[in-house]
């Protein structure tokens, strides 16, 4: 099937409107192509190492109780809990993106206690897997 099917499978279901199914196999294409980049290393080392070259500084939000980086998030949180659970965690949710284009994550406090990702990450997961060097041979133009 390769990374790049599941790209695409990705970009299909997020435009029909399956936004946690399409951000699972872009996870999943994110974890295949850290595998293959570190194949001698954990999933969890590679993935979050992959993900942190989304942001050219470290980012943590408060979530469930303390600071966590946001590519544990992805990788704890989202990643495993869809494979592992088929479930969306309760506590995060999509919210529309910003006027600015720009990839954006909250923490709802209080009662609320929600953790809300931009559209935008959407995007992110699946550029990096796109642009990385490692899928080139998938992604070359025709």
């Amino acid at each position: 099937m390769g990374v790049r099917r599941h790209i695409e499978d990705a970009r299909f279901l997020w435009n029909s409107g399956r936004r946690e199914s399409a951000f699972l196999l872009a996870l999943v294409a994110v974890s295949a192509t850290a595998r293959k980049e570190q194949p001698t290393t954990t999933d969890r080392v590679a993935f979050e190492g992959f993900v942190k070259r989304i942001r050219p500084y470290p980012l943590s939000i408060f979530y469930r109780g303390e600071m966590r980086p946001i590519e544990t998030i992805f990788y704890k949180w989202l990643r495993c809990v869809l494979v592992h659970e088929a479930e969306w965690p309760a506590d995060i949710e999509f919210i529309e993106n910003p006027a600015s284009g720009l990839s954006t994550i909250r923490a709802a406090g209080g009662d609320e206690d929600v953790l809300q990702l931009s559209e935008n990450w959407f995007d992110d997961m699946v550029h990096i897997v796109v642009q990385s060097p490692t899928n080139a041979d998938e992604f070359q133009e025709s």
